[in-house]
């Protein structure tokens, strides 16, 4: 889905998991499924706590006292509900989320690029928030290998020769930053209010804040200066 904001030609991308969707609920309680399924003590403040550092999945596994094959289980069964409706149900938009997207949404075009993989699900999910109005592209892993691909996209669909847009990222999550690596003008920002910490988040950049209202003004603040 492409959309035109005729008011700027300036780009925002955002992640939506722990960045505009609170999400730390539902990852936990596919943890909790799994202890509950497979009749296993899993520590769910170790797991959050390794979370926070930045650990993916199978670095957090290693550090679980289990069997290779009970890792396995839960690995392979976390994936297979994550994006279910019943553990979708457990997130929720954070407070600020709705009037940040209306007021950037006047000025900048608006994209979301996730891992999520089920597009049909996410667009719902969106629709059912009231959020989805808001963006002009909605891409997703159902028809990306990764989040590079995404960004990819998006700045060849909204990079203008003569009026070269200013592009930013917005994510709650540092490897995400590994994916415009390579996009030296995308101007890196992220919140810690997510799955990653504060900390953590700052040794991959140093625009760190704690709600999107502060990303709001950050944004705002960035491109006043640059005029």
């Amino acid at each position: 889905m492409i959309l035109m904001n005729n008011n700027s030609r300036n780009v925002i991308i955002f992640d939506l998991d722990g960045t505009i969707i609170d999400d730390k609920q539902r990852y936990i309680s596919t943890f909790e499924h799994c202890r509950s399924k497979f009749s296993i003590d899993i520590d769910l403040r170790k797991v959050l706590s390794l979370k926070l550092e930045g650990l993916n999945e199978d670095s957090i596994l290693e550090k679980l006292d289990f069997p290779k094959q009970v890792k396995e289980k839960i690995s392979k069964e976390r994936r297979k509900i994550i994006e279910t409706e019943d553990f979708l149900r457990f997130q929720k938009l954070f407070s600020d989320t709705k009037i940040v997207l209306s007021n950037l949404s006047k000025n900048f075009i608006m994209c979301l690029a996730t891992n999520r993989r089920d597009k049909k699900l996410l667009e719902k999910q969106l629709q059912d928030f009231s959020v989805f109005q808001y963006f002009n592209t909605i891409l997703c892993r159902e028809f990306f290998e990764n989040k590079r691909e995404m960004i990819q996209q998006i700045i060849d669909t909204y990079s203008v020769n003569d009026d070269e847009p200013q592009f930013f990222f917005v994510t709650d999550t540092y490897k995400d930053f590994n994916y415009v690596s390579e996009f030296s003008d995308i101007i890196k920002v992220a919140t810690h209010r997510g799955l990653n910490s504060k900390s953590t988040l700052k040794k991959h950049t140093n625009n760190v804040f704690s709600n999107l209202k502060k990303i709001e003004k950050f944004i705002t603040k960035t491109l006043k200066d640059k005029s």
